[in-house]
């Protein structure tokens, strides 16, 4: 989101960004340090062209919407011009969420953009990964030869067979885990023998992971 300086006109106003909560979505978005405006003219920021500007909101942790208490945001981008009246740019909505399963596992509350991706690299190379990343490699690259067997398996989660999309639905979660570990009862004799191993328990690894809407209590 931007546009070229020498496509600006001269400016003495501030670069400002705005943001209201949709109305039933949400009930404040209040600007933080730094504040949500930049004074410098075009040419101050022509003087140093990979200087950047950064604009910061908050809105409360309970504020939002449903089991998930999702929000939404309304921003844009103004700039005022000399001679005319201010341009607006970089309009769009984005939500959050502050789901309780975040607050029991200590995971912040967040916020992201629609359309935009969120990829998680896993290395094969890395020790602390690489089982899990061979097992999803695994998945996506050869799905035939995953269990339980299916005639023309494909497996969610690549470019081509589509991105995974997160649950928070707890019915959901608990239903993809029995799926799985049903399925490693069924075919792997190690882990019914051994699950139950305090010392060193096996413990099942499935993909698509339980958390999301492709998991392996999904009905296809």
């Amino acid at each position: 989101m931007g546009s070229f300086l020498d496509e600006w006109l001269h400016t003495v106003e501030p670069v400002a960004m705005s943001c209201a909560p949709v109305p039933g979505y949400g009930t404040a978005c209040d600007a933080e340090i730094p504040p949500n405006s930049d004074t410098r003219t075009v040419e101050a920021w022509a003087a140093d062209p990979l200087d950047t500007s950064f604009f910061q909101w908050t809105t409360p942790a309970t504020d939002g919407y449903g089991a998930d208490l999702v929000s939404l945001y309304d921003f844009n981008t103004s700039i005022s011009l000399v001679g005319r009246n201010s341009a607006t740019f970089g309009a769009g909505t984005f939500p959050c969420d502050n789901a309780p399963v975040f607050a029991s596992q200590n995971i912040p509350a967040g916020c992201v953009f629609p359309g935009t991706g969120h990829f998680s690299r896993l290395s094969l190379s890395d020790p602390n990964v690489w089982q899990a990343a061979d097992h999803v490699y695994t998945a996506l690259t050869s799905p035939d030869s995953t269990l339980p067997p299916a005639a023309f398996k494909s497996i969610p989660g690549s470019e081509t067979t589509g991105a995974l999309t997160r649950t928070t639905d707890q019915k959901v979660i608990r239903a993809n885990r029995h799926a799985a570990r049903k399925a490693c009862m069924k075919y792997d004799e190690n882990y019914k023998t051994n699950r139950n191993n305090k010392a060193d328990p096996l413990q099942y690894d499935e993909f698509p992971f339980a958390s999301t809407n492709e998991g392996a209590g999904v009905r296809w």
